[in-house]
């Protein structure tokens, strides 16, 4: 392919580049300084969910050696906690499992099933009515929305109570083991998403030489939003904080929500997490 062809092809992929400006702020002369967040491509994003296992089963690996100072700290406080605290503990871990479940319970009673329907429908037509909130109708979507809540509740529970004797019957040992499968997943969690979040800013930090037009909008007729800012992964780890985390944050913004429907493969930690030990906790 001939370079001027490249180009011509370069300036036509570019118009299916989807993304976002961002402003990061002003230069000393008052001048917005303006860079795009591409939305990552499938191949992208499977490279940084690649980096984030990475470091993920690396620091597990660190975690797991015999004289980790960490894993010998765990182990000796457990040793002091009684059975049914760790029972308590792994029954805990299946909270958000639990909780998923108990909302499929309700779901899937006959009699809340038709109920629900009718509570989304009306939600539906009040909100698109743009019904005043002191309208009777939204007292009476509340209270059948708070009965939908205590019944979740009420199944969670009876999940929760089965787990709690299901891990009576397990020995001493085996909740150790689980205890401390838990205790990786957590410890862990914190590198893959890191490292998964450098590769995302890496891929999706490009150049942008767009103006502010007098109408409020952008015009990016003279950017090229092919070009990365960054040569290297190495170099997200300079960028300023508070740079970071803006760029994160337009990131999560622009892409698309499936995977926080459940199809991301982020190690999955307990929704009572709050209440479970870390290494300095037991």
């Amino acid at each position: 392919m001939t370079t001027s062809a490249f180009g011509r092809l370069t300036r036509v992929t570019d118009l299916f580049v989807e993304g976002a400006e961002l402003v990061l702020g002003d230069d000393d002369t008052g001048t917005p300084v303006v860079v795009w967040i591409k939305k990552l491509n499938a191949f992208e994003d499977a490279e940084a969910r690649k980096d984030g296992m990475a470091a993920r089963a690396a620091r597990i690996l660190a975690l797991k050696a015999e004289d980790c100072p960490d894993r010998v700290n765990v182990l000796d406080q457990i040793d002091r906690q009684p059975i049914e605290w760790l029972r308590g503990q792994v029954a805990e871990s299946g909270y958000e499992e639990d909780y998923l479940k108990a909302v499929d319970d309700v779901e899937a009673d006959e009699e809340w099933h038709d109920e629900l329907d009718s509570l989304r429908r009306m939600n539906s037509i009040l909100i698109e009515g743009d019904v005043p909130e002191d309208d009777p109708r939204w007292m009476e979507l509340g209270d059948k929305n708070g009965q939908y809540l205590e019944a979740v509740n009420k199944a969670l529970h009876a999940r929760q109570e089965a787990r709690q004797e299901e891990t009576e019957k397990i020995p001493r040992e085996d909740l150790v083991d689980k205890f401390m499968e838990l205790w990786l997943e957590r410890q862990s969690s914190d590198d893959w998403i890191e490292a998964k979040q450098v590769t995302e800013v890496f891929y999706a930090l490009r150049d942008c030489q767009a103006t502010k037009a007098e109408d409020g909008h952008w015009d990016h007729r003279t950017c090229n939003h092919g070009r990365r800012l960054l040569e290297s992964r190495a170099q997200v780890r300079e960028l300023p904080q508070q740079m970071l985390e803006a760029v994160v944050n337009k990131i999560r913004t622009i892409t698309l929500t499936e995977r926080e429907a459940g199809n991301s493969d982020a190690p999955k930690t307990s929704s009572g997490s709050s209440e479970q030990p870390s290494a300095q906790e037991v």
